[in-house]
């Protein structure tokens, strides 16, 4: 039976590092499981850390980026170029290192309403847990943001009692403009 762990760091630098190892091992094992890890990210400090770790040299050759698909569990719906649009942000850290072989799969928000954006992404989703022969994400590392706030949903939300979707647009959260 599984059990819950609280872990505490004296420093958010403590808390990626550890999560880089976590995330190497667990990743490792589940390409070498079903030959692809399907990971779910969102915006935020502790995700932005963990990505600019795992492109330094000591990282970046340790885990196998052609077999991790990367999809956002959130996003603000903002243009991609706008400055608070999640992806936007994490283009920075972004395995550049890699040169291409890791999977991001980021969400359209160019010129379409947020349910045409949602719609969308369901479909891409699909696709990718279909070639990939899986029925949901493998891992999802989700930020809290300072409002207490997690994935882009707030208490609430009708999007927490959507259970027959991958992809659902949140309507009725945080307005950004």
């Amino acid at each position: 039976m599984a059990q819950n762990t609280i872990k505490c760091y004296d420093s958010p630098s403590d808390v990626v590092q550890v999560l880089a190892e976590d995330f190497i091992a667990f990743t490792n094992e589940e390409i070498s499981r079903t030959e692809s890890c399907i990971v779910g990210i969102t915006g935020g400090t502790v995700v932005n850390g963990l990505l600019e770790l795992l492109n330094s040299p000591e990282y970046i050759e340790r885990l196998n980026w052609e077999r991790i698909f990367f999809v956002w569990t959130d996003e603000r719906f903002l243009p991609q170029t706008h400055e608070d649009n999640y992806f936007n942000r994490v283009k920075p850290h972004l395995l550049c290192k890699a040169k291409g072989a890791a999977h991001f799969l980021p969400i359209n928000t160019d010129s379409r309403t947020v349910v045409e954006a949602a719609e969308e992404y369901q479909k891409e989703i699909k696709n990718v847990l279909k070639a990939c022969k899986k029925s949901g994400l493998d891992l999802a590392l989700l930020d809290l943001g300072e409002d207490g706030h997690t994935a882009g949903l707030f208490a609430g939300s009708h999007a927490l009692r959507v259970a027959d979707q991958e992809v659902v647009a949140v309507e009725d959260g945080k307005v950004w403009e």
